[in-house]
């Protein structure tokens, strides 16, 4: 729906978008512009209250974005442009193994993405999302190579986190989170349009798995009219369906039917029962339906049971901790229906990925 119904006009001022109003006054598409800019900037308490909030606020951040990429200098350079600036600059690190390929793929990107101040930043960072993508796309099995590679954009996130209560509800929180853990800003470091035609040219979120109904779907979020989320939320169900199904079909063929009530931790039982008491759906999911995000890292990594089923697959303890520790952040804020960012965004597809090279069988 337009803003302009919902939205008084409001005056900007500010050097910006006084010099870029000077630069392009006679310009129609200026003109369009900074009005749609005036509006996206007014009254916000109305606009949350209008039906179609959502498309509203999209319709004023491609708008902002325009205007951010027009002051900042983002392009969308050509191949010849692209291996011109390879070959003039000397770039080292662990990025350089995926710089071969950053023309290939930058020539699939439809939008501006390239920062002509600071163009190695840009570079960089598509660089690094096409080595994330390709490792993923390589690896046959949970590795310790796999894991280190991740860890070199990711962070590393092994030791124990005491989590910040903020985190889980506000976006802002949570990347400057993500980033003292170590993620690389570079990755995200795109606008939305950007960003997603790179996720696209990398194949970082081709083929979620499938879902596995009878293990039954996570606690349903409260409603949320954003993409991103709707999008996490399916990632996150078809994810956690082929987790359970894997424990159950594992510990089934090593303990026999039945297994949960002698090899789960302390009242993890008792939990899963009193949930499968109070289902009212009338389906007949296996006990491991009733199972919370939380409940599968202590599961797999008991001591016994690691030792006689899941080591010879998973390899390290830390590894999957690190990989359960990374998704817990965006599973809290997709099922509570808090914005997800692109730095969500590229952790759950990437560690989505890591974990079904050995979950889904």
């Amino acid at each position: 729906m337009p803003l302009k119904p919902l939205i008084p006009k409001l005056q900007i001022s500010s050097p910006a978008i006084d010099a870029l109003r000077e630069a392009d006054r006679s310009t129609r598409g200026y003109a369009q512009t900074i009005k749609a800019i005036e509006a996206s900037n007014a009254a916000m308490v109305e606009i949350f209250k209008a039906p179609g909030i959502s498309e509203a606020l999209a319709q004023a951040a491609r708008t902002s974005e325009l205007v951010h990429q027009a002051t900042k200098g983002i392009t969308l350079p050509d191949t010849s442009a692209v291996t011109k600036l390879l070959n003039s600059a000397t770039f080292t690190g662990d990025h350089h193994a995926a710089f071969t390929r950053i023309a290939e793929i930058s020539a699939r990107m439809d939008h501006a993405w390239l920062d002509v101040a600071r163009p190695a930043h840009s570079i960089a960072g598509l660089a690094a999302l096409t080595r994330i993508a390709d490792q993923l796309k390589q690896a046959t099995r949970f590795s310790d190579q796999l894991a280190e590679t991740l860890r070199l954009s990711l962070g590393d996130w092994r030791q124990p986190i005491d989590w910040p209560e903020t985190i889980f509800h506000d976006a802002v929180q949570r990347s400057a989170f993500y980033r003292a853990q170590g993620f690389d800003d570079a990755l995200t470091d795109f606008s939305e349009e950007a960003f997603d035609d790179a996720v696209v040219a990398t194949d970082l979120d081709v083929d979620p798995p499938t879902l596995v109904t009878i293990y039954g779907d996570p606690i349903a979020p409260a409603d949320a009219d954003y993409a991103r989320n709707n999008l996490a939320y399916d990632w996150l169900t078809r994810l956690e369906s082929h987790i359970r199904s894997y424990i159950d079909q594992r510990m089934s063929a090593a303990f026999g039917p039945g297994w949960e009530k002698h090899k789960l931790p302390n009242g993890m039982h008792e939990r899963w029962q009193e949930k499968r008491q109070k289902d009212r759906s009338g389906t007949n999911h296996p006990l491991i339906a009733y199972a919370d995000f939380t409940d599968y890292e202590p599961l797999i990594t008991r001591k016994d049971v690691w030792r006689e089923i899941f080591s010879a697959e998973f390899g390290r303890v830390e590894n999957l901790h690190e990989a359960f520790q990374r998704l817990y952040p965006i599973r809290v804020a997709t099922m509570h229906a808090r914005p997800i960012t692109q730095d969500d965004e590229l952790i759950l597809f990437t560690e989505t990925r890591h974990l079904s090279k050995v979950v889904i069988l």
